[in-house]
């Protein structure tokens, strides 16, 4: 998960999604790190929460029962909750003042922000196409060869 100028940047193994902050209404954190928007909910996979107590705590927070603590000390705060904190942040500050233009650092924003306006784009690598794609070829050719 990368923090850019433009939006979120959201790399798993078999895809990357990019949220544009004009489209992130929240970020929270259940049994992973989550990014809300008004047509779904992106989910970080990286970012886990590992201890199902905190699992819980946090679930039971997602209902309404108990309140969001986001005035804590950032010393005492799990490295989650801690990313979960800064986005919003970032999301509130950057939504302030939209940027607009061309991408000029393709690297840092990522293939999934080209065309990215004010909705999220997720794309799925060549390089996941090719290792997924190769054994298929195979296994259909092992078929038609018996």
């Amino acid at each position: 998960m990368v923090s850019t100028e433009r939006g979120i940047r959201m790399v798993n193994p078999l895809r990357e999604t990019f949220v544009p902050w004009a489209a992130v209404q929240w970020v929270d954190v259940v049994d992973v790190l989550r990014v809300h928007t008004p047509e779904r909910v992106y989910r970080s996979w990286p970012l886990r929460e590992t201890k199902r107590a905190r699992v819980r705590e946090n679930m039971r927070r997602e209902s309404g029962y108990l309140d969001h603590d986001d005035d804590r000390d950032p010393t005492t705060m799990r490295p989650v909750d801690l990313v979960a904190r800064e986005l919003r942040r970032d999301a509130e500050r950057y939504r302030a003042r939209p940027l607009r233009g061309p991408i000029r650092e393709i690297d840092e924003e990522g293939p999934a922000a080209l065309g990215a306006e004010d909705r999220p784009q997720t794309m799925v690598p060549v390089e996941v196409i090719v290792v997924l794609g190769v054994p298929l070829v195979l296994f259909v050719a092992v078929l038609f060869i018996a």
